[in-house]
């Protein structure tokens, strides 16, 4: 459990970078996909320290529901077709104007 915690917090400590990065570079794919990937990796190590406290005290189960599953399952579906979609269509900033 330990390690899902420091691999948490270490992603997290990219963020900031990222969101500069990101702010930076706004017409970049680049950037926005790296920002996209962190936020996906804290999803990720989120998702993993909670599976790694349950199993470490298996009475208090409160993420076994269907409920959990389903938007665990809409939160990644969400971040990996934003990333997608920032790839196949361009930011609407970059459309020229009539």
């Amino acid at each position: 459990m330990i390690w899902w915690n420091l691999f948490l917090l270490f992603i997290l400590s990219l963020l900031p970078y990222a969101t500069k990065f990101a702010a930076t570079f706004f017409m970049n794919y680049l950037a926005q996909a790296f920002y996209g990937v962190i936020v996906l990796a804290i999803t990720f190590a989120f998702y993993g320290l909670g599976r790694a406290t349950e199993q470490e005290n298996p009475h208090a189960t409160i993420r076994t529901s269907k409920a959990f599953f389903y938007a665990k399952a809409l939160g990644y579906t969400i971040k990996v077709t934003s990333l997608l979609l920032g790839w196949l269509s361009p930011p609407l900033s970059w459309l020229p104007s009539s």
